[in-house]
């Protein structure tokens, strides 16, 4: 029988995760727990050490906030150090799910050799289904779009895009138990535990935004699937959001940052493209400057 070990990452809030830690613990296909407070500037890590005796979980601590892919890479290392965990989930603390769910993920972990990385369908608290629950692969002319506000406005608005994606992708799957994606989104998936001896763990120089991607771009180049159960399903409160620890204006210049790594370092193939991405950066700059007034009137 596979064994299955979780992640969690925590960033302040620490009664999220506990809320998180008290259903997970109910859980008896969870054979591992691993939190990791990834350097909390209030008192998460003490409130959580205090409630850690008599529990199942392990509580580690990052010493340094350097993102979440290298907080999430401090947990993964040591449930591939200390146990002997078949599958290794990455959970947001503000997720949750059933055994059920479990169940079904584990069976076709079994059931299917190819997929590498298995989630199920991501609800909001209101019932309806994420937009962001999975999305097509990045291409270079997608990654460099991304930069042009003024483009994106009048061509395709990406959200809505991505609804479409998926409402018209689970459509076409009913009856299906398994449907391959392209990518889907970090706060709840679960990964074979061989498959982050082939590739690595999350790359570390990315320190928030566009990891689902690079883990997607690893995991096929190995020749291996990315899968949703449309069956299961997961709740995705937001309960924690970005919008609490950056201003829109840092959140768009943190995107415009992990974009020209992920851009770099995946997708170019050399001098043009990475010339033809530093001219969208360039718009992208000058539709800021040129947008300030539109911004300052709205907020009037």
């Amino acid at each position: 029988m596979m064994k299955l070990g979780v992640v969690i990452l925590n960033y302040k809030s620490y009664d999220v995760t506990l809320d998180c830690l008290a259903k997970m613990e109910k859980l008896n296909l969870v054979d591992d727990i691993v939190i990791v407070d990834n350097n909390s500037p209030n008192d998460s890590y003490q409130k959580l050490q205090v409630m850690q005796p008599g529990h199942r979980w392990k509580l580690l601590q990052s010493g340094e906030n350097r993102g979440y892919s290298a907080g999430n890479n401090i947990g993964i290392r040591y449930l591939m150090e200390h146990t002997d965990d078949d599958i290794i989930g990455i959970v947001n603390p503000d997720v949750s799910f059933d055994n059920e769910f479990l169940r079904q993920l584990r069976d076709a972990f079994a059931a299917h050799d190819e997929y590498a990385v298995l989630t199920g369908v991501q609800h909001r608290k209101d019932g309806s289904v994420s937009d962001r629950a999975f999305w097509p692969a990045l291409t270079r002319w997608t990654t460099m779009r991304s930069n042009l506000w003024l483009l994106n406005k009048i061509a395709n608005h990406q959200t809505e895009y991505n609804s479409r994606f998926v409402r018209d992708t689970l459509l076409q799957a009913k009856g299906q138990k398994l449907i391959e994606v392209p990518v889907v989104e970090g706060c709840c998936f679960f990964i074979r535990r061989r498959i982050w001896e082939q590739i690595g763990l999350l790359d570390e120089r990315m320190f928030l935004f566009f990891e689902e991607d690079i883990l997607a771009h690893k995991v096929h180049q190995k020749g291996w699937k990315i899968g949703v159960l449309p069956q299961a399903s997961f709740l995705h409160d937001h309960s924690t959001t970005i919008k609490s620890v950056y201003s829109n204006l840092q959140t768009e210049l943190l995107l415009l940052k992990s974009r020209g790594k992920f851009y770099r370092n995946y997708l170019s193939r050399g001098f043009l493209d990475n010339l033809g991405y530093t001219l969208s950066v360039a718009i992208f700059y000058l539709e800021k400057c040129a947008l300030i007034p539109y911004h300052w009137l709205r907020e009037k």
